[in-house]
């Protein structure tokens, strides 16, 4: 009775006057959100969304024999007889002084047409007469006949295809692109030489058109993706002991050695493994376990790292070690006592691999990565006895995890992707033989949750053509001229958002469209609210051109807004020039752009102010 009232007292004491109390959320993994938010601080501080270079990037078409500029402007009117073929044609250019030849398939020339017996010599010209200049000419046979020409030895050389030379980057991923998509788009002889950083084609004029055309694409969707990434490793370990532990029960009986003591009375003691009972009489000592304790942990790893590679090439990235195991037992016997035994340890690869793959879009400004994820790792090592002297095998049990995961974000964006989650249980149960259905054993639970995630900022560095004067990046700025937009003392500007043109034109760039549209969607939520849409010209051009492309722009940009739904009479449209220049934050605003002002009513207190 006494030993009970004394248990009782020791375990109400120790749970009242704890230091600490367990987490209401024990059960869940920790909670990431606060080192996210450090990270996408820390980031933005280190590298802007978008970064741009003046200049190519390393993308370029050349012809290898054009003609010579004077040869092009040349004059020349021509009179060809009905049903004039290529031949025909050859002999007509000689005739006024322009030396041309026909190359046929199998590399022979004919300057005399007439006698050429190539199929190209043959081929029907579809012309009469012709006036005008030599390029004029030869533009029209590569787009009408399919025809190239070229400039070799002083001649016009008419053949089936062209040659050219393509600049690349030193990629060898992205050269084997470009290779394997000329090739599909109808170029020949196709060579890619990494080291010079070129690739050389043979195409006919309509085929080297659809492959100039992707070229031009590849040439600015070709970024230079950083990807800063960070890995976040997040476990919690519980363990929960409960029940009557028999492994501790331990009885002694028999006089006790060193004393005198008829009782040396009743010890209660709290360990790690639980509340402890021991009694001690002078012929016997009883030692007992109560399993009441519980224990909970939880720890996060993070390596945060940035890779750079060219859109659309892999960059991966490994994390791990590796764990030793026994592989192998030898057993050699030589005579009839002489046994050797030998052992090789074999390793088990674990970790986590993460391979990426960014694609850049520069007409949406996206950012398009696939994302594959393994995580290998030991749940426990088996060993197998052998029966050979002890020799005992091991090997490991593997977990092995893995996903795959496609984003889209905009450079400057983060996103956490979640992730490999798994849980190793080990239960372990104690009982007395023949009470294991009774209540009366003791149970141990340990549980080990872990969770990986992959927190993702992808920023871009653009390359430009020289002189392109697009702004960095569309979307909100300061306004560059305040003396453009009246803004009436009961009003007050809410927002200014800049959107950019191509070169010498009205057509909108890339994403702008969408920035318009989010000013359609406020002032379709804010029905006080009015736009004013300035249109700039480009630069280096007469101020009156200017104001007119100005007006242009800023009437496309109306129509885009007045699409979405909002009456004409709410959006006014301003030109100005020359063009204006500013600077907001990291947005440059130059030329070749509206600005579009978002005015709405002035604050109470404002008005009371000016009053």
């Amino acid at each position: 009775m006494r030993l009970r009232t004394t248990i009782a007292t020791g375990v109400a004491f120790a749970l009242l006057t704890g230091c600490a109390a367990m987490p209401e959320d024990r059960d869940r993994l920790p909670d990431t959100t606060e080192i996210q938010r450090d990270k996408q601080d820390s980031w933005a501080e280190d590298r802007p969304p978008v970064s741009r270079v003046s200049g190519r990037s390393g993308i370029e078409i050349g012809r290898q024999y054009p003609a010579p500029a004077l040869l092009r402007d040349q004059e020349v009117d021509l009179d060809l007889p009905p049903q004039a073929t290529m031949g025909d044609l050859v002999a007509i250019l000689n005739a006024e002084g322009v030396p041309a030849m026909i190359r046929d398939e199998s590399g022979r020339s004919d300057s005399e047409g007439s006698e050429g017996s190539s199929e190209l010599s043959a081929q029907r010209l579809g012309l009469n007469r012709f006036e005008g200049s030599v390029g004029d000419l030869i533009e029209a046979l590569e787009a009408v006949r399919d025809v190239a020409v070229e400039y070799r030895g002083g001649h016009l050389l008419l053949r089936s295809d062209s040659r050219y030379i393509l600049s690349a980057p030193q990629n060898e991923e992205l050269v084997e692109r470009l290779v394997e998509q000329i090739e599909d788009l109808g170029g020949s002889a196709v060579r890619g030489e990494l080291d010079a950083g070129v690739i050389t084609y043979r195409a006919a004029p309509n085929a080297h058109e659809d492959i100039e055309q992707y070229v031009e694409r590849a040439a600015r969707n070709a970024a230079v993706v950083h990807l800063q990434l960070a890995l976040l490793d997040v476990r919690l370990n519980r363990e929960e002991r409960k029940g009557f532990n028999w492994n501790e029960l331990a009885v002694r009986m028999g006089s006790l050695v060193n004393t005198d003591v008829e009782q040396l009375g009743e010890m209660l003691t709290f360990t790690r493994q639980g509340v402890g009972a021991e009694v001690q009489r002078n012929d016997v000592s009883v030692t007992a376990v109560l399993n009441a304790l519980s224990e909970y942990g939880d720890a996060t790893t993070e390596q945060d790292i940035t890779l750079t590679t060219v859109a659309g090439s892999e960059v991966d990235m490994r994390s791990g070690g590796e764990i030793p195991f026994v592989g192998d037992l030898d057993t050699t016997v030589s005579g009839e006592s002489n046994i050797r035994s030998g052992a090789s340890v074999d390793t088990q690869s674990v970790g986590i691999e993460v391979a990426i793959t960014p694609r850049y879009d520069a007409s949406t400004d996206l950012v398009t990565s696939s994302i594959d994820m393994d995580l290998t790792d030991v749940v426990q090592i088996r060993e197998f006895d052998v029966g050979l002297e002890g020799g005992t095998l091991s090997h490991p049990e593997l977990q092995d995890l893995s996903f795959t995961n496609i984003s889209r974000l905009r450079p400057g964006e983060a996103t956490l992707i979640g992730g490999i989650a798994y849980d190793q249980v080990d239960q372990d149960f104690t009982s007395l033989a023949g009470l294991e259905d009774a209540k009366a054993g003791s149970q141990r639970i340990s549980t080990d949750r872990h969770a990986m995630f992959i927190l993702l900022r992808p920023t871009v560095t653009v390359f430009t053509d020289e002189g392109d004067d697009l702004l960095p990046l569309p979307g909100t700025a300061r306004a560059c001229d305040t003396s453009v937009v009246s803004i009436g003392e009961d009003e007050e500007l809410v927002e200014t958002t800049a959107a950019y043109f191509r070169s010498g034109s009205d057509q909108l760039e890339g994403q702008s469209a969408r920035h318009l549209e989010q000013i359609a969607r406020s002032l379709q939520d804010f029905p006080e609210y009015r736009a004013v849409v300035v249109g700039y010209g480009d630069p280096g051009v007469d101020s009156a051109v200017a104001m007119e492309l100005g007006a242009a722009r800023g009437a496309a940009a109306r129509d885009v807004v007045t699409d979405a739904g909002v009456s004409a009479q709410r959006v006014e449209t301003e030109s100005a020039a020359p063009p204006a220049q500013c600077r907001s934050g990291e947005v440059e605003g130059r030329d070749r752009r509206v600005d579009v002002w978002l005015i709405g009513p002035a604050a109470e207190g404002e008005k009371e102010e000016g009053e």
